[in-house]
């Protein structure tokens, strides 16, 4: 008998090592009857029980009534019959025992209230039986024991062709999954175990890259997803796949509104941000595809090389490919240095003296007409202490194509620094030659870098503690958030937030609340001159546009003047509840912004970009976990698009990651501890100023449910 549905048991074993499988709704007409086929035509050896209801034999194999007329036990189920008898199925496969039960039929929550109802009966009829793997798919493949139960033809590959490289496939759409298993196989790669899931009733993508890191035989796992049910769950599967070495790619669907609108009525799945998912990934170490074609030769990529720095050394024939490489290698940011004195003079002694061993390295028609010019380069570049890796260009050779490619491919073979190379045009044999001998060949330049970039770009920080304790507010914070939610406030004002911010340890602007008792003299005594004076109420969230903000007040006159005035402003727009805020002005050099909001798939998450005038201008943000840890934040910072004005722009101040990530770890332990009914935080602008070059907040605002009261739900 297998496990729980809970524990998760021996499911796995038998999903991918299954020695007998039965097909529930086997059909007696051959030419749709996929399952069995397959099983047949890939050499499956186990057995195969066709379960039928009036048929005696299928194709030449004993046919029973139910899969509890077998007899015997059995791995693996596949169901494939209308939905409405799908849970008295899964009933009787938990009676035989079946571990593991493979839904292919359709029918279920993707179609609404009615199938969903399908669903959830179809969960509880394997409540302490098999996992269910589905509905709505179209199969599991294993490539280890022939086991292609799998029900699209469209997935049939020559025999020859198919081979474990260590790659597995995950797809919550089973057209999806079966395109990038055909095109792996036509790419040379080895796709050894494969699961379209569906709806995910039970097993999910989360759950089942758990299994696959865990796999020894797994070293990359593609997924495609259009939205997470568990989100949690693949988290801390992406955190495993990173800790272990694995290798895990996902090409992410419904990244624009209306796809996620589709990616919904699809499979059901809450697509999310895709800003989030971004940000997140890249966390996570999870690489990010953007197409099929570019999951594909990532897998190429990461089964054949193993490439760890982002320094190029580019060799090609030909000095337009060297310029065109040189702007995309720049464009995603990877660097290339001149050749190591040492490795440049024996390669400028081997070579014709009219070749400039530069980088990129132009070698003309030497490289491809003379083979020992070719193997001194070759040697030369595997060599050489200021590169990471090797990209090696040539285009249409119909003469000598094969022969270069076998060559390269041997120095390849002799040296052991990554290479990607790369043959545009010709007749197709260079690259039949170097994927044979286990290099990643791309035959256009940019989508070989684009690879090289993304599988780089998955950063995560490895060497910090993951899973942060939720801490609890402070009876402080908690108190104003119980104030303003008990008094219907749908936020807390700017006063309160930095005052939160500031019980974080978060820096903010020195400030006073006046009104007209108050005594101004003290006020700029306390805090100094230029000041700033503002007026503060809820209704009024947008100060700049009616003239409520007064700047550079130096003298006493000059700030009651001013105090005055907003007061008298703050009647004429009807704001009784007004009075006004009087803070330091601080001398600005670079705006920053900080943010945590509640997504629709992860919940809270951190954004960290540029803030200021330019935030709404730029939208320039990068999103962080609550988890993160200091290597995330500067990675983040890097990553922003308008990096330099954060590194100091043409002499403009910048932001130094020393100064910034305390502030940015602060606020991410005060978001792990917020309430829920603090709905979102924007800390806008966290100024770093230009004479101290410290940080400190000087505008903020807690968005509130007023519905909810701390401590509820």
């Amino acid at each position: 008998m297998a496990e729980t549905s809970q524990s998760g048991g021996d499911w796995y074993d038998a999903a991918v090592g299954a020695r007998s499988v039965a097909i529930i709704g086997a059909s007696s007409r051959p030419e749709a009857n996929h399952y069995q086929n397959h099983l047949r035509a890939y050499g499956f050896t186990g057995e195969i029980y066709p379960i039928h209801p009036r048929e005696r034999t299928i194709q030449g194999l004993p046919a029973y009534r139910s899969i509890l007329d077998v007899g015997r036990p059995i791995d693996l189920a596949v169901v494939m019959i209308a939905a409405a008898g799908v849970p008295a199925a899964i009933a009787e496969c938990r009676q035989a025992g079946v571990p593991v039960v493979y839904v292919g039929s359709a029918g279920f929550s993707e179609l609404g209230e009615e199938g969903a109802r399908l669903q959830r009966d179809m969960v509880e009829a394997a409540q302490g039986g098999p996992r269910l793997v589905g509905p709505n798919g179209n199969g599991i493949a294993s490539v280890a024991n022939n086991q292609f139960t799998v029900a699209i033809d469209s997935v049939r590959p020559p025999l020859s062709s198919v081979r474990d490289d260590g790659v597995a496939i995950v797809s919550q759409s089973g057209i999806v999954g079966a395109s990038c298993f055909l095109s792996a196989q036509r790419a040379g790669i080895g796709v050894g175990k494969y699961f379209s899931v569906g709806n995910e009733a039970d097993l999910g993508i989360p759950e089942i890259v758990e299994r696959l890191v865990a796999d020894p035989a797994v070293s990359v796992i593609l997924c495609y997803i259009e939205g997470l049910r568990d989100p949690e769950g693949f988290i801390s599967a992406a955190r495993t796949a990173r800790e272990t070495g694995k290798k895990l790619v996902v090409l992410k669907a419904g990244t624009t509104a209306e796809g996620a609108r589709a990616a919904a009525s699809h499979t059901a799945s809450m697509a999310g941000s895709d800003r989030v998912y971004d940000g997140l990934f890249r966390e996570l170490g999870v690489i990010r595809a953007r197409s099929i074609t570019q999951l594909i030769e990532l897998a190429s990529l990461l089964v054949r090389t193993d490439i760890r720095g982002r320094r190029g050394l580019v060799l090609s024939v030909s000095g337009a490919q060297a310029v065109a490489l040189t702007d995309l290698m720049s464009n995603q940011g990877l660097t290339m240095e001149a050749w190591d004195p040492g490795t440049r003079a024996k390669l400028k002694a081997a070579i014709p003296p009219y070749l400039n061993v530069n980088n990129p390295f132009d070698g003309g028609g030497p490289m491809v007409r003379d083979f020992d010019v070719l193997g001194a380069i070759l040697d030369a570049a595997q060599a050489d202490a200021n590169s990471d890796f090797l990209i090696v260009a040539s285009c249409a050779l119909p003469d000598s194509e094969e022969e270069v490619a076998k060559q390269i491919a041997a120095r390849y073979r002799q040296g052991g620094k990554p290479l990607v190379a790369i043959w545009q045009s010709g007749t197709g044999k260079a690259l039949d030659v170097f994927n044979k001998a286990g290099i990643a060949a791309f035959s256009e330049m940019d989508r070989a870098v684009e690879a090289i970039a993304a599988a780089l770009g998955a950063g995560g920080d490895t060497s910090e503690p993951r899973h942060r304790a939720v801490g609890k507010p402070s009876a402080e914070i908690l108190s104003l958030v119980t104030s303003a939610v008990d008094a219907g406030h749908a936020a807390l004002d700017e006063v309160a937030s930095k005052k939160v911010l500031a019980l974080a340890g978060i820096p903010t602007v020195r400030e006073r609340v006046c009104d007209v008792a108050t005594p101004l003299a003290d006020v700029r005594a306390e805090l100094g001159t230029p000041l700033v004076a503002k007026i503060r109420s809820a209704a009024l969230p947008h100060k700049s546009e009616v003239n409520a903000v007064a700047l550079g007040i130096s003298s006493e006159y000059e700030l009651r003047q001013e105090v005055t005035r907003l007061l008298e402003l703050a009647d004429e727009l009807g704001l009784p509840d007004a009075d006004v805020v009087v803070q330091q002005q601080v001398s600005i050099g670079l705006e920053l912004l900080i943010g945590m909001h509640r997504d629709v798939t992860f919940g809270p998450v951190v954004s960290l970009g540029l803030g200021g005038v330019l935030a709404e201008a730029l939208d320039d943000v990068q999103i962080l976990s609550l988890d993160a840890a200091a290597g995330d934040i500067t990675r983040a910072l890097a990553g922003l698009r308008h990096r330099r004005l954060v590194a100091g722009f043409r002499g403009m101040p910048g932001a130094d990651p020393a100064v910034v990530v305390p502030v940015v770890e602060n606020f991410l332990t005060l978001c792990r501890s917020l309430p829920d009914e603090v709905l979102e935080v924007d800390v806008n602008p966290l100024v770093i100023t230009s004479d101290t070059k410290e940080a400190v907040v000087v505008d903020a605002l807690f968005v509130l449910d007023s519905e909810r009261r701390p401590g509820g739900n």
